[in-house]
């Protein structure tokens, strides 16, 4: 299934659908406004109307790809969101997951949330597997207790325009395990041009947006955007804070890291960006990387977080853009 740059989202859907019927791989359509009594066959004609139905028939090995629709009918719809009623683990290796509406940045309409009622899992949504796809999709957690939009345990996966929104609730902001990405043990995942945090909901303690623990390594982010909304000095970008938490290196390539500054919203600026404690166990790498929002890229001057080359030292190097206005 190609996802090469050099084609439009559509062109991209296009091949993969084509490339998909070759090989003999199941493409599930799902779409969660739908009303059909017989809960649909999957068929382009005849789509799910429950992700898990789709998910259980989707052969792990066979790069199978469940296909999402999307909206919304008016500008402000959720009506297609997957509304998961248990925290949904994704395990099955090499399948594939693609949303199909409008390949925006910021809250695709092919997306996943909780109960209208409000979640009362998390995290949201787990990857377990290895070497999947994933493209075109939002997740949204509002969940008030250690909220997680997404958990990645797996290895050598691929994340293309996934938005993840993770501490959506006011109450889940002001939770220390809050993220809206947790790297835990995952390793060599790429991660290109999605969208990692909101700025909505202010964060009023120290948790992340991005979570890295358990020897997360060689995850690559590229062209991100991770943004956040702080009314904490505490809080991060991303939170590496414990012995043992990273392993080799973990690297962001030309990605934004956005907090709403004093002045623009009633944001408060970060005290630094990454929290990575001295005995990590690896390195943050940054290359052609911008910051708002935050005094420091790292306060700690341990040497685990490196720009252009260089050690990241207190109000030096590093720093690319006025953090107040």
């Amino acid at each position: 299934m190609s996802v090469s740059a050099s084609y439009t989202f559509d062109e991209r859907l296009d091949r993969a659908m084509h490339n998909m019927a070759v090989r003999g791989q199941k493409g599930i359509y799902v779409d969660p406004s739908s009303t059909r009594n017989n809960g649909g066959t999957g068929k382009p004609g005849s789509p799910y109307d429950d992700f898990e139905a789709a998910y259980s028939r989707l052969r792990a090995g066979y790069g199978d790809t469940i296909f999402l629709a999307g909206g919304p009918a008016t500008g402000t719809s959720t009506n297609h969101s997957v509304r998961l009623t248990a925290a949904f683990d994704w395990a099955k290796p090499y399948t594939n997951l693609i949303g199909c509406g409008a390949p925006v940045h910021y809250g695709q309409r092919s997306r996943f949330t909780g109960p209208s009622s409000g979640g009362t899992f998390s995290p949201l949504f787990t990857v377990s597997a290895h070497g999947c796809r994933f493209v075109n999709f939002s997740l949204f957690d509002d969940y008030t207790v250690d909220p997680v939009a997404l958990k990645v345990t797996g290895q050598r996966n691929y994340f293309e325009n996934v938005n993840m929104q993770g501490m959506g609730a006011a109450t889940g902001a002001d939770d220390a395990a809050g993220a809206s990405l947790w790297l835990a043990g995952g390793a060599e995942n790429l991660f290109r041009k999605c969208v990692i945090g909101l700025d909505t909901v202010p964060r009023s303690t120290t948790n992340g947006e991005i979570l890295m623990t358990s020897a997360a390594k060689r995850n690559r982010f590229e062209e991100c955007q991770i943004k956040s909304y702080s009314d904490n000095a505490g809080h991060l970008f991303v939170k590496a804070a414990n012995s043992g938490d990273l392993d080799r290196e973990n690297t962001f390539w030309k990605c934004v890291f956005e907090n709403c500054p004093t002045g623009v919203a009633s944001g408060t600026t970060m005290t630094q960006a990454m929290n990575v404690h001295a005995s990590a166990g690896g390195m943050i790498l940054l290359y052609e990387c911008m910051l708002v929002g935050a005094t420091d890229w790292a306060a700690a001057d341990n040497g685990n977080v490196i720009a252009y080359g260089s050690s990241v030292t207190a109000n030096s190097v590093g720093l690319a853009a006025a953090v107040t206005r």
